[in-house]
């Protein structure tokens, strides 16, 4: 069939597709025509463990056995199924004798309301030729999404220490997360993280490795040699336990004990780990890290997220805030390479703790461009996901810490609906816009979707 053809030709373009699709020794013209084609191609599909089903409507179709087929698509982890799109094939010219080659744009629709009725979430597309760019662009998006929902899906989650007992925001219902999403939290008490820190030499491999790298990397002129070797222990025995268990994102209680007890701040061994995919929230926020866990999914892990707080309003133009943490964003984001190791201003300041004490932070003006702006909560066992599309500004940061100025399209709408709508401080920036694949996500895991 020629439009089948064409359709695994533009699909083999997208290098964020790995393509499984039945062949024609499993079916008659590689195309599933009844409830008889349904039995092979689910037991290919579980075989391949696929992120997603993506029904093409190359005919008028069989509603049946493309709905049978999407149904039996689920998470194991979850009582939720995997990812479905649809899309029919545009019709070409009539034959000379007034024949049609397909009436799929009539045949969709019979999957798409029998979708509906079996109450399997699902994205579809109208008409299209495999060869237009919105098709790409729409099944592009589509991949991400899955990704993000495989991701999601029975997550790992650390929890390193405890929130500040001031922050109830950065509560969670951990059995809710077990419920909805087959998602488990381990924790880590911090006495025991420090004292593996602790325990280690300084000559250890692991650790001369990352002081070797911070020296060669940052600008370590404003604090003590005994610092980046704190640093490189906590970093080491930390990553130590998340590979060990498995953990796929983790909150960590970054003051007010770490500082005092162990001896540094966590921020540039968060940044660290958070650069390698192992994405660190800051006081045990475990919702920004799942927010974390979402965008880097949905950016193919091309690119590290950055935690921030919706810090504070532009002075003078209104559609601009400040993005920004101690000192906690991944190097690679850093405007022109640059990241100077220093202090954790507000507690040194602040006197709340010696400034020789709480160095460790990796100040940074993040690099411009457009960039995603993603939040999750819980509200009354009902989870909302905040997108928001915005540019990371070029403007020079005049502060400390890691951060820049970002401007939204409105920014006063946008802080009513985080006022309304119950969004707490934090959220998370990575850089490009991945709105697109984070909608279809959040649509999937039956969450509900802000837009701003």
């Amino acid at each position: 069939m020629e439009i089948r053809r064409r359709t695994i030709a533009a699909l083999e373009k997208l290098a964020s597709v790995e393509l499984v699709v039945p062949g024609g020794d499993m079916l008659k013209g590689g195309v599933v025509r009844g409830m008889a084609d349904v039995a092979g191609v689910v037991k290919l599909f579980r075989d391949r463990e696929v992120d997603g089903v993506l029904i093409g409507c190359m005919t008028f179709g069989d509603e049946n056995s493309a709905v049978s087929i999407a149904a039996a698509m689920k998470h194991d982890a979850a009582l939720m199924y995997k990812p479905v799109m649809v899309f029919p094939a545009k019709e070409p010219p009539f034959k000379p004798d007034g024949g049609r080659s397909s009436d799929a744009f009539c045949g969709c629709l019979s999957i798409t309301s029998q979708l509906v009725t079996k109450g399997i979430p699902f994205e579809a597309l109208p008409p299209v030729f495999p060869e237009e760019p919105a098709f790409a662009r729409a099944v592009d998006d589509f991949a991400r999404a899955c990704v993000a929902v495989r991701r999601f899906v029975g997550a790992r989650l650390g929890r390193v220490g405890t929130h500040p007992h001031n922050f109830f925001t950065c509560a969670v219902n951990e059995r809710e997360m077990y419920r909805r999403f087959g998602q488990r939290i381990l924790s880590l008490d911090t006495a025991l993280l420090y004292h593996q820190a602790h325990s280690l030499a300084d000559d250890d491999a692991r650790v001369k490795e990352i002081v070797a790298v911070l020296r060669r990397s940052c600008d370590v002129s404003r604090i003590a040699e005994s610092i980046l070797f704190l640093i490189a222990k906590y970093e080491t025995a930390l990553d130590q336990w998340l590979t060990d268990n498995g953990i796929d994102a983790f909150g960590v209680q970054c003051w007010p004990v770490v500082q005092p007890v162990y001896g540094c701040s966590a921020c540039t061994a968060m940044s660290r780990l958070t650069s390698r995919g192992k994405l660190a929230a800051c006081e045990v926020d475990l919702h920004g890290a799942l927010s974390m866990l979402l965008q880097y999914a949905a950016a193919l892990e091309a690119v590290p997220p950055h935690f921030v707080d919706w810090t504070t309003n532009h002075p003078d133009d209104p559609n601009k805030f400040l993005a920004w943490h101690c000192g906690n964003a991944p190097h690679e984001l850093a405007k022109d390479g640059a990241v100077a190791l220093d202090i954790q201003y507000v507690m040194a300041k602040g006197g709340v703790v010696p400034p020789t004490r709480a160095t460790g932070c990796s100040w940074m003006q993040l690099k411009p461009g457009p960039v995603t702006l993603t939040r999750l909560i819980e509200v009354g066992g009902e989870y909302r996901l905040l997108l928001t599309r915005a540019e990371v500004s070029d403007e020079p940061l005049r502060t400390h810490g890691s951060g820049a100025w970002v401007r939204v399209a409105d920014l006063p709408a946008l802080y009513a609906v985080l006022q309304q709508s119950g969004f707490v401080h934090h959220c998370s920036l990575i850089h490009d816009d991945h709105c697109d694949a984070l909608r279809m996500a959040a649509k999937f895991l039956g969450i509900q979707t802000i837009g701003v």
